[in-house]
């Protein structure tokens, strides 16, 4: 239920900026809520303890590959940050010295 209510509000009011973080929000809210959804198997309404076992490693594998790929989102971004900073940084020194020369 609370899952629902997270895709409805992700798709009314638009709270991340780019189509990008829109995509992997509703994989990872996907990805849990089918998490959730089969958790009911591991109730008492299924006897079979060898389809619970592979259940047991889909899910694993599921979030497995939600973590997996969430962890290589970030790194991405923070390499593309900082070789972005160090670029901006390099131009800024640069200008500060082109001004210190201008003023010569």
């Amino acid at each position: 239920m609370a899952s629902l209510a997270t895709h409805v509000y992700t798709y009314s009011y638009h709270p991340f900026a780019t189509k990008f973080h829109k995509r992997i929000d509703l994989f990872n809210e996907s990805a849990t809520a089918f998490s959730a959804f089969c958790l009911v198997i591991f109730s008492d309404f299924l006897t079979n303890a060898e389809v619970k076992y592979e259940f047991g490693w889909m899910i694993v594998y599921l979030l497995y590959s939600v973590l997996t790929l969430n962890i290589s989102f970030i790194i991405v971004f923070a390499v593309l940050t900082f070789i972005k900073n160090r670029r901006l940084k390099k131009l800024r020194e640069q200008r500060l010295k082109e001004k210190k020369e201008a003023m010569k």
